[in-house]
């Protein structure tokens, strides 16, 4: 479902008025961020705290080296992160 940006979401909604669909529409938010706050983001994730609490680390150290290498230089330099979101909006009846 989350592969193909909610599209075959069953979605029994009516469009809201001045819209001829459901969606999904695309927003997508960006920041400069370093290594460090990309990680601080990543661990504030509720995917990432529930899978940790279950005994799973997604940030394990090969992991974070992998980040270090692609991100480059000392991980200090700033990056732009883009974060999409995919929304269907609807409204039951009339």
């Amino acid at each position: 479902m989350m592969d193909d940006n909610y599209k075959t979401l069953y979605f029994p909604f009516e469009p809201v008025e001045g819209k001829d669909n459901t969606g999904p529409f695309e927003f997508e938010t960006s920041r400069s961020m370093d290594l460090n706050a990309d990680f601080t983001y990543i661990r504030s994730m509720s995917s990432y705290q529930t899978t940790r609490e279950k005994g799973v680390e997604l940030l394990r150290e090969d992991v974070v080296k992998d980040f270090e290498d692609a991100w480059g230089e000392d991980g200090n330099s700033q990056k732009v992160v883009r974060f999409p979101t995919y929304l269907r909006i609807g409204k039951v009846g009339n």
